[in-house]
């Protein structure tokens, strides 16, 4: 065999190689992107399994098995009850809802991903604050407004800690000019990015500014 023919050769069986290495870099286990608990693994036999809760429900959860094939850039889930077609994006499997589902390894936790720190307002009241504090503390103002009273107008403020649990932002109460909440209690906001803004909460969101 001449010179040219073993490059030739070479060069083929290294595309061959490459190309085997690369259709199967995808398996593992993928994180879902706005909640980390849900996961789909992806297993070299064909086979996949995948856990999630309901979006109205979060009490009720699941797991789904079945077998996955891959076409190109996109695979396709096939269980007893039917099929989905997601498609691959880099580190990230994108489902038929565009939910993004991030390879494990490459996931960035909520608390690395944001900076957090600043002011935001609430999305139906642009006179409600919320500071949240590089100290992991915040202030949050609120207003009332007495239309029978004259248009006499009371602010509110609550104050406290914050920290972040996976895609939720907890607050710790340590004190307000009312009853509630009371010092001690918690409560939690989801936090979301929508259109380039990063939100707290569902219905009643906190952008930040």
């Amino acid at each position: 065999m001449d010179l040219k023919k073993q490059i030739l050769l070479g060069i083929t069986i290294t595309i061959v190689f490459m190309a085997g290495c690369i259709s199967n870099d995808f398996e593992g286990k993928y994180l879902n992107e706005e909640n980390p608990k849900y996961y789909i693994e992806i297993y070299k036999d064909g086979t996949f399994y995948g856990y999630a809760c309901s979006s109205f429900f979060s009490s009720i959860c699941s797991g789904v098995s079945g077998k996955w094939k891959k076409q190109g850039e996109e695979i396709i889930f096939s269980t007893s009850w039917g099929a989905a077609k997601s498609r691959l994006e880099g580190d990230a499997i994108i489902d038929e809802g565009g939910k993004r589902w991030i390879k494990e390894g490459k996931y960035v936790p909520f608390e690395k991903r944001y900076e957090y720190e600043g002011k935001y307002l609430r999305n139906n009241n642009p006179d409600y604050s919320l500071e949240l504090h590089k100290d992991h503390t915040y202030t949050k103002n609120t207003i009332e407004r007495y239309i029978r009273g004259g248009g006499i107008a009371r602010q509110y403020r609550e104050w406290g800690t914050w920290k972040i649990e996976e895609n939720k932002m907890v607050f710790t109460v340590s004190g307000n000019d009312i009853r509630y909440p009371a010092p001690g209690n918690t409560y939690s906001y989801e936090i979301k990015e929508e259109d380039g803004q990063l939100k707290l909460g569902v219905l009643l969101e906190w952008i930040k500014q």
